[in-house]
């Protein structure tokens, strides 16, 4: 393999393991801060809690508008230029725009205050502590426009310690002022969290960020005019992300009117079995991935076209074992995360272990229209047409099937999406999958059906012989093609030659 595409598949191995490991730890912390906050608030602080954040997080998206993802291409395609003037002039703007949606996000807090602590918290004592909130509010926005400038920069490392930061400071700051203060402390814990974080993303982007020119000014005519392209495309972002929500709400209020809320509540348990493992992988992909293919569309589609085969080998690669894996522990992870009268879920969590491969097939390919700042594309195909669809269909399947129908909706609606995916994309930027990830796609699709279809085996002990022998396969075969991508034995000499040439 040519030393230019091995240099590339190990980048993004490396940016994934890095952001994965943050991710697990994240995790870690969040679940054993999560068992001390119920400790110390009790059933009805964490409720009092939950609406706090959920009001700040409101807020926070309507402010921002997207503009702290939208920027992360502008940044990169900056970064990529010869001189530092164009990259210096657009941390510059983005910092500028995001500072007037961190403001606007202060004063929507204070306006707010009034009609929220009546309708919201039904309780006018809270009035103070809303108030309060508008700080935390305004420098989680400033957070994310620091965090967005690092993003674009691809200083992944930074990004991944960054990303531990909060939950961390929640368990070693945000503990301690529960304790002493119970409720009352839930706003003052949110504001020491967001600005500790800004302090943190602040500090990184110093030590990785050039400092801007600040003899250049930047009028607000011009910051309107350099910047429009990206609250377009942030404005898009939001409102395709605000329908998702919508699709949400509209299918749990589907099944809550035709079927029962029992039915709810186990379709709402089998998505967050299998959600936070492609949230995991995919979160630890897509940071590095959105702005090197940015920066890799500015040189040319051809460079951008074998950056995206590349991604999607890698994801092909992980995604399959971790579907086989959800699929064949499908009732031990009901048992240890639910309860044993839940186990009836386990076809749909085994049907959408499935659909979480066939998503992985349109992962890398769906950043196209977002790194290329497509605007109609991305709105009219991932905002409108995706959840329409996926809503459509799992309507259409619950009412024929029942409740196994949400997971015989799931996966034919992922099979919708990779013939969408790759046809749209074929049509629209003229990408076309490379022989190599077609072969090494049809046969991960091999392994993940089999699987499948082992586990309606009526013989139970050869169903999961069957299957774990079929999962141990794949992840050899995974490991000896990344291996021929990689070549890790070679990855970690080298990396030991670097420690001990900074030892010595």
């Amino acid at each position: 393999m040519e030393q230019s595409a091995r240099k590339s598949y190990r980048n993004i191995v490396s940016s994934t393991v890095v952001f994965g490991g943050a991710q697990v730890m994240n995790m870690l912390i969040n679940l054993v801060r999560g068992k001390i906050v119920v400790q110390i608030l009790g059933a009805a602080g964490i409720g009092i809690s939950t609406l706090f954040h959920n009001a700040a997080d409101l807020i926070q998206q309507y402010s921002l508008l997207g503009i702290h993802t939208a920027s992360v291409r502008n940044v990169s395609q900056a970064h990529d230029e010869a001189t530092s003037a164009v990259l210096s002039h657009t941390i510059r703007l983005v910092r500028r725009l995001i500072l007037c949606s961190a403001l606007f996000g202060l004063l929507s807090t204070l306006a707010l205050s009034v009609v929220l602590t009546r309708y919201y918290f039904a309780d006018d004592a809270y009035l103070p502590f809303v108030l309060l909130m508008s700080v935390a509010v305004l420098f989680n926005i400033l957070a994310a426009g620091e965090y967005s400038l690092l993003q674009g920069m691809r200083r992944y490392k930074h990004i991944a310690l960054c990303s531990t930061i909060p939950p961390l400071c929640g368990l070693l700051c945000g503990v301690p002022i529960y304790w002493f203060f119970g409720t009352a402390g839930i706003v003052p814990a949110m504001i020491v969290l967001s600005v500790v974080y800004y302090a943190a993303t602040r500090m990184m982007t110093r030590r990785s960020v050039p400092t801007p020119d600040t003899s250049v000014r930047i009028t607000w005519r011009e910051m309107w005019q350099q910047g429009r392209g990206i609250l377009q495309l942030g404005i898009v972002l939001t409102c395709a992300a605000i329908l998702g929500t919508l699709t949400t709400f509209a299918t749990a209020a589907y099944i809550k009117l035709t079927g029962s809320d029992a039915d709810l509540g186990l379709y709402t348990s089998a998505n967050a079995i299998t959600l936070q493992y492609v949230t995991l992988v995919f979160n630890a992909m897509a940071a590095n991935y959105y702005p090197q293919l940015a920066q890799a569309i500015s040189k040319g589609m051809r460079q951008a076209h074998r950056l995206v085969n590349q991604e999607m080998e890698i994801v092909l690669l992980v995604m399959a074992p971790v579907s086989m894996l959800i699929i064949l522990t499908a009732p031990l992870l009901i048992l240890l995360l639910l309860r044993s009268d839940m186990l009836v879920i386990q076809t749909i969590v085994r049907y959408m272990g499935v659909a979480l491969f066939l998503r992985g097939i349109c992962f890398s390919v769906d950043y196209l229209s977002l790194s290329k700042g497509d605007k109609r594309y991305f709105f009219w195909v991932e905002g409108v047409w995706s959840n329409v669809k996926t809503l459509a269909v799992l309507c259409i399947f619950y009412s024929v099937y029942g409740l196994d129908g949400l997971g015989y909706g799931t996966l034919a609606s992922a099979l919708i999406d990779v013939v969408t995916c790759l046809s749209l994309n074929r049509w629209r930027f003229g990408f076309r999958p490379s022989r190599s990830s077609i072969v090494l796609g049809l046969r991960m699709l091999l392994f993940t059906t089999t699987c499948f279809l082992c586990s309606f085996i009526p013989n139970p002990t050869w169903a999961y012989t069957l299957m774990t022998l079929l999962t141990l396969l794949c992840i050899f075969y995974s490991y000896r093609q990344l291996d021929r991508r990689i070549d890790i034995r070679q990855l970690w000499a080298d990396r030991r030659k670097r420690r001990r040439s900074k030892n010595t």
